[in-house]
C-alpha cells in the first residue's frame, strides 16, 4: 500500500477532513489531495511528517502497527543497542576520511579533488519524471530529482524540485544540480574568488574544487525552494 493511501485511511479512521488537515499543516488542500490520490507518487518525508503531526496520528497508527510497551530491560537494551550503532557509525566516518587523505592532500596542492580522489560510482541525485506539485510549478520548477546520498543532509530517497538553469552568476550560494567529470552532484554552489567550489552539508563529504583546465564542468539546475 503506497503511503497516499495509508495517509487517507487513517485520515478517514481519524474522523477528520482533507481542508483540516492542510490547515494544520499549513499547506495546499489540493496538494494533500495529491499525496492522498497518489497523484504526487513519492512525496517528501517531511511533508508525510508534517500531516502525520496535522492529524496527532503516530507513525505506527499510519502503518498499522501494533502498539507495544517496551519493559524497563528492554528499553534500556534498546538504548545500548543504539549506543553501539552509533559507535558503528563514528568508526566507519573515520574510514571514509581515511581513504579521502590522499585527495585530501591533492586539494592541499592547488589540483582538482574530484581527479585525484577515488571515483565514485554512483551520482548524487537521478532524474525523474515525476509530476510537479503546483506550488513548486509557481516558483518555476520543471525538473524532478531523488536523493541519492546523505551530502547534503537530506533524507536519501528524498524528492527535490528544480529549475534547470546554466547561469552560474545566479545560482551562486544555492544548492544545484551539477555535472562533474560526467557525474552529477548535488551541492551547494560556491563562486568566491573567482573559484568554482562545490561544497556538502554533510561534513563527512569533502569540498570539491572544480579545476577549469582539467575538469568537465556544467550547471544543470537550481534547487526550488518555497518561502516560508
Amino acid at each position: 500500500m503506497k503511503i497516499g493511501q495509508r495517509l487517507g485511511r487513517a485520515l478517514e479512521r481519524a474522523g477528520k477532513s482533507q481542508r483540516e488537515i492542510a490547515d494544520r499543516a499549513q499547506m495546499e488542500e489540493g496538494t494533500l489531495s495529491k499525496i492522498i490520490t497518489g497523484k504526487t507518487g513519492s512525496p517528501f518525508f517531511g511533508t508525510v511528517e508534517k500531516i502525520v503531526r496535522a492529524a496527532d496520528l503516530t507513525w505506527g497508527e499510519l502503518f498499522d502497527e501494533p502498539q507495544m510497551r517496551l519493559s524497563e530491560t528492554d528499553a534500556r537494551t534498546s538504548r545500548e543497542f543504539r549506543d553501539v550503532l552509533d559507535r558503528v557509525i563514528e568508526n566507519d566516518a573515520k574510514q571514509k576520511r581515511i581513504s579521502r587523505g590522499v585527495a585530501s592532500r591533492a586539494e592541499a596542492r592547488g589540483f582538482s579533488v574530484i581527479r585525484d580522489a577515488p571515483s565514485r560510482e554512483y551520482d548524487e541525485v537521478e532524474e525523474l519524471a515525476e509530476e510537479i506539485p503546483e506550488e513548486y510549478q509557481r516558483v518555476h520548477a520543471n525538473r524532478v530529482y531523488r536523493v541519492l546520498t546523505d551530502a547534503m543532509e537530506i533524507l536519501e530517497g528524498s524528492l527535490l524540485y528544480a529549475r534547470a538553469t546554466q547561469n552560474h552568476e545566479a545560482a551562486d550560494g544555492a544548492t544545484v544540480i551539477c555535472r562533474l567529470n560526467e557525474k552529477l552532484y548535488l551541492r551547494r554552489l560556491d563562486r568566491r574568488g573567482g573559484r568554482t567550489t562545490l561544497e556538502a552539508a554533510n561534513p563527512r563529504y569533502s569540498a570539491i574544487r572544480v579545476d577549469p583546465k582539467n575538469d568537465r564542468f556544467s550547471l544543470v539546475a537550481v534547487v526550488c525552494t518555497l518561502d516560508a
